[in-house]
């Protein structure tokens, strides 16, 4: 009876030990934004400076060309190419408000993925274009949330901090996608 209820209680210490983990390991709503630190939205961005930021949206996690096939068909999308979006901007704070706005922007695609595990990009199209719209960051409640509706939460992707750099992790192998 004694090794049982010992049973029971180790069980019981195990299980809150790994919710305890779990709960830890989960991204986390946003009560404050730092220089340096990536949020998710969606996709990622971070705060550069006291008023530059980057953003990447990834659509080429894909790990097979039967997920990708298997993308295209649940998307009913033949013409889909697995991209990366990735901008530059600025931002201004106010209050507890941050207002931002893409400046240039780029978009590649991959031909498959075979080439996204080579990092072999087939299209870059580039735009030095500001947007006319940008979106906000603003605290709803006690957390932050884009345009006061997704909650903002705390990602442990690494992004590069420039067009530049972004692109310098690829090699450009021009070609025609249909």
């Amino acid at each position: 009876m004694i090794k049982l209820l010992r049973l029971m209680i180790m069980g019981l210490l195990a299980s809150l030990f790994l919710s305890a983990c779990q709960n830890t390991l989960q991204p986390q709503k946003v009560d404050q934004l730092e220089i340096g630190t990536v949020y998710h939205d969606g996709g990622e961005f971070k705060l550069l400076d006291g008023n530059h930021f980057v953003m990447i949206q990834n659509q080429a996690s894909f790990d097979s060309e039967k997920k990708l096939e298997e993308y295209k068909i649940d998307n009913d999308d033949d013409s889909f190419y697995p991209n990366i979006y990735f901008a530059e901007g600025t931002y201004e704070k106010s209050g507890d408000e941050y207002r931002l706005k893409v400046l240039r922007s780029v978009e590649v695609e991959f031909k498959n993925v075979s080439n996204i595990e080579k990092k072999i990009i087939s299209t870059k199209r580039v735009d030095n274009n500001p947007a006319k719209n940008g979106f906000r960051l603003v605290k709803k409640e006690s957390y932050y949330a884009v345009n006061g509706k997704v909650p903002l939460k705390t990602s442990d992707q690494k992004i590069p901090d420039s067009i530049d750099e972004f692109l310098s992790q690829y090699q450009y192998e021009p070609e025609e996608l249909e």
